[in-house]
């Protein structure tokens, strides 16, 4: 059973591809009227004979009036162009941001609380943070993943990438028993049994 902050968030997930696909539409077709005024403009400036005068049609365009024009033209269309074009990966990434949100909420809401205590958590400005984390045992896949979101937001600042290890208490191997890192998304892998 889906809640309503899924559906929001699954309306708002749906808005974003589609206005993203309008913005993309506008600004090829913003581009496309940009060839056509620089062609037209061109022709026009080589040979002024082959252009009419739209509201006089006895009378050949002159080329103040061609260059005045087609520079106005090609100012407003590049201006479109640029604000509407969307960034290659944007609408990925909200996609994936959106989903990701969903699942947080959806695993802190179980307030189950673990046993941990964090050996070092590095900090590289926004880009990565570094957690080292010792758990008294091991824990599955789902309580990882929640532990996981746990941790990420003991911090408010955002990051590009989490990383995050686990090694469990009384182990001798100095290597982690199992990561979960969030690049941007989170995934979880056991390196040891």
């Amino acid at each position: 059973m889906h809640s309503v902050k899924e559906y929001n968030l699954m309306y708002i997930l749906v808005l974003t591809i589609v206005c993203g696909f309008l913005m993309g539409f506008i600004s090829v077709l913003a581009a496309l009227l940009l060839f056509i005024v620089s062609l037209v403009m061109c022709i026009g400036l080589i040979n002024p004979k082959w252009l009419k005068n739209p509201k006089k049609p006895d009378e050949i365009m002159k080329r103040s009036e061609l260059l005045g024009g087609g520079l106005l033209a090609i100012v407003v269309l590049t201006f479109i162009t640029v604000v509407t074009s969307p960034e290659p990966s944007s609408n990925v990434q909200n996609a994936n941001n959106v989903k990701a949100e969903v699942n947080s909420e959806n695993l802190v809401s179980n307030n189950i609380k673990f046993d941990y205590d964090i050996i070092s958590d590095e900090k590289m400005r926004t880009i990565k943070r570094s957690v080292n984390v010792e758990l008294p045992e091991r824990l599955s896949k789902e309580q990882l993943e929640q532990l996981a979101y746990e941790i990420k937001n003991l911090d408010k600042n955002e990051y590009e990438r989490t990383f995050i290890l686990y090694r469990i208490k009384g182990e001798k191997s100095d290597a982690a028993w199992a990561t979960t890192h969030f690049n941007p998304n989170l995934e979880v892998k056991f390196i040891g049994l």
